[in-house]
């Protein structure tokens, strides 16, 4: 009726959490706030949180949650001290930040940005040379339309003769 359940063998190690992995995001952000020698205050100051509770992010005695709030408190904190926000979120989801990039393709990005630059050139050039055409273009007294004259009737009221 159900599927073997494959039993986990004794003495087998438990996967700790990745924010006490020395490779998580409290020990990455300490680093990196050590490496630009940046204090902890700045870091409150520039984030609106607590030294303390900063301290506590850094340690990991209070790590921060997964969810959207830690992944923004993250992005913030990587902000705060000039980091890489995205690797900051990635460090805290547990995953390198190279696999957090690997869907990317970096030189498309530059293609992108020559081929838009070329095709608004293109586009200019292409919309002078029009406009050159129809501003160049001789206009011949037939093509015009037929002038209609109507009659001024002030001018006749002033110019009447003997009335």
């Amino acid at each position: 009726m159900g599927a073997n359940v494959e039993r986990v063998p004794r003495g087998a190690e438990v996967a700790e959490d990745p924010a006490e992995r020395p490779d998580g995001f409290g020990p990455w952000f300490r680093r990196q706030r050590e490496l630009r020698g940046i204090s902890v205050w700045f870091v409150a100051a520039r984030t609106k949180l607590p030294p303390e509770r900063v301290r506590e992010i850094e340690t990991g005695k209070d790590a921060l949650a997964r969810d959207g709030h830690g992944r923004g408190t993250a992005r913030a904190l990587a902000r705060a001290i000039g980091a890489d926000p995205e690797e900051a979120a990635a460090r805290l989801a547990g995953r390198s930040p190279r696999r957090a990039r690997r869907g990317r393709l970096p030189w498309l990005g530059d293609w992108l940005r020559v081929g838009g630059a070329v095709g608004i050139a293109l586009s200019l050039g292409l919309g002078a040379w029009l406009l050159a055409l129809w501003l160049g273009a001789p206009v011949s007294p037939e093509d015009s339309p037929a002038l209609v004259y109507r009659p001024d009737y002030v001018e006749q009221l002033l110019n009447r003769d003997g009335s």
